[in-house]
């Protein structure tokens, strides 16, 4: 004990030097994850499969799922914190095509509205136009921001919708966090948000 406790200069004793360098160490290392992750330097991998219609850079330690030919989600790996935190994006058919069901995104945003009330303590906050612009391309839509209750947690989302201009298929973006970790992991969505290439 007197090993540990041994005094040094300033009055500190060995054992609060160590507990100053670990949250010293702590901090460095939160700076330094939300400098990356607002820099886009986070993200490693790159998901093109054929047949969505983009390309998304993703982290290099986050996993990816297809659920279907039309919808993919990323997040962290399974036991991990960041695994309930997820960027997803799921095409949808327009009625323009002959299977679609949506004749514009006021329609989608219609849709998921329902399915959020239908959860506890549901807020929807009122849609806002976003515009994608990239490489030529410019595509117009909707975002806008929910909140929920599932099994017993609280959830944050932001979704984006926006249209091809072939006016078939409208691309849906999804940043989903339970509300404790959604700041934490907002700037890996933000670079992904901002890596994704929508290919004509």
């Amino acid at each position: 004990m007197d090993k540990i406790e041994k005094k040094y200069s300033g009055g500190f004793t060995m054992k609060r030097i160590i507990i100053m360098f670990f949250c010293i160490a702590f901090v460095l290392s939160s700076i330094t994850a939300i400098y990356a992750a607002e820099t886009g330097k986070v993200l490693g991998k790159i998901f093109q499969e054929k047949g969505f219609g983009y390309t998304i850079e993703y982290p290099a330690d986050w996993i990816y799922t297809t659920q279907s030919a039309h919808t993919v989600i990323f997040s962290g790996k399974k036991e991990t914190e960041v695994y309930y935190s997820t960027v997803s994006i799921q095409n949808l058919l327009s009625t323009k095509h002959k299977e679609g069901q949506y004749k514009d995104v006021n329609a989608i945003i219609e849709e998921f509205e329902k399915q959020i009330r239908t959860t506890r303590d549901a807020k929807i906050y009122y849609p806002e136009p976003f515009v994608y612009k990239k490489n030529g391309v410019k595509l117009t839509g909707k975002q806008f921001m929910t909140e929920y209750t599932l099994q017993g947690e609280r959830y944050k989302q932001w979704m984006i919708i926006i249209l091809r201009n072939d006016g078939e298929v409208f691309h849906t973006w999804f940043y989903i966090s339970p509300v404790k970790r959604y700041d934490t992991y907002l700037g890996i969505a933000k670079a992904m948000l901002d890596s994704w290439v929508i290919l004509e």
